[in-house]
């Protein structure tokens, strides 16, 4: 079992949707953390606040929740989306925002 409860940032956010590829599951949060899970060992690989990537791009005071969260293992992307915006991410080494 995997308590993602015990991590940092989710300030009670609920989880979106998750996904999975190869031992990495994928869980997004709607207040834009995505968490990263290794599914043989079960542990928490990485965290990370996607508004640290599209921070520059929001207005002061604009906090969107995500609405969609899919993966693309051909592209190693994912892709969240906002009421204003689709945002992509390649995941296959490391989180980076295009």
């Amino acid at each position: 079992m995997i308590d993602v409860s015990l991590t940092d940032k989710l300030d009670g956010a609920q989880p979106l949707n998750f996904d999975t590829t190869g031992e990495r599951l994928f869980i997004m949060f709607e207040n834009m953390t995505l968490v990263e899970i290794n599914t043989s060992t079960g542990k928490v690989v990485s965290q990370t606040d996607l508004l640290d990537f599209i921070g520059p791009e929001l207005e002061e005071g604009e906090a969107p929740k995500a609405r969609a969260f899919a993966l693309f293992r051909d592209l190693n992307m994912l892709a969240v989306s906002t009421l204003q915006a689709v945002y992509l991410i390649d995941y296959e080494n490391e989180l980076k925002y295009s």
